[in-house]
């Protein structure tokens, strides 16, 4: 418990700071119309949504299975940045959508799994970590299910991330590419399997979470 109320404190800070620059941000938008401005305002924030589970993932694929480990990185890095900002450009912007909400979820695990998998069947590690990437995929997989589940119940659940399965995704984001450049140092990789141990524990966190909205609005 003590663990988890430590993690808990650590990203209520985080996300007090993430809204006081997203409300910073609104604040510039609405008092400024100059032209980059009004060009930024043209960019939907679904179009980044979309491109994290269309585009991006099978680029970093691509270039993964044919060896271009640095090329991979940077789609790897620019699709991932577009998690954490088409939330608060819809704020910003003020086109926050129903289908934008239900599309974040869906796009932000199809863009892991894919990634995921493609690291696990063409990366040479010890078994220990190549489990807990399995595991984590796993993980990545119940959301989804549950989010089935409850649709088919005709429960008004939307299984967005919350906090912890936010910072899941961080510490994803980070083990996946140094797995990509130490492949073959096992001292890296027991390092690794930490990071990504920590992202199962707050994945498991978030789903008991969603978890427990499932079940009390069952009762």
């Amino acid at each position: 418990m003590t663990i988890i109320m430590t993690i808990d404190k650590l990203l209520n800070f985080v996300f007090v700071i993430k809204e006081k620059i997203i409300a910073g941000l609104t604040d510039f938008f609405d008092n400024h119309s100059n032209f980059i401005v009004k060009i930024l305002k043209k960019i939907h924030p679904n179009y980044l949504t979309i491109s994290r589970a269309t585009f991006f993932p099978f680029a970093v694929m691509f270039f993964l299975v044919y060896g271009h480990k640095v090329t991979a990185l940077i789609f790897w890095l620019v699709g991932w940045l577009t998690d954490p900002l088409d939330g608060p450009w819809a704020t910003v912007t003020h086109q926050e959508t129903k289908l934008g909400k239900i599309l974040d979820p869906i796009c932000d695990r199809t863009f892991f799994l894919i990634v995921i998998m493609t690291t696990i069947f063409i990366n040479n590690f010890i078994w220990p970590l190549k489990t807990s990437l399995i595991i984590a995929l796993m993980l990545e997989l119940l959301l989804p299910a549950l989010y089935l589940l409850a649709k088919l119940l005709n429960r008004p659940v939307i299984l967005a991330h919350n906090k912890y399965g936010k910072c899941a995704t961080i510490l994803m984001a980070i083990a996946l590419p140094l797995i990509w450049f130490n492949e073959h140092s096992e001292s890296w990789q027991f390092i690794l399997g930490g990071i990504i141990s920590a992202a199962i524990l707050t994945s498991l966190i978030n789903i008991q979470r969603h978890v427990m909205i499932f079940l009390k609005q069952e009762s």
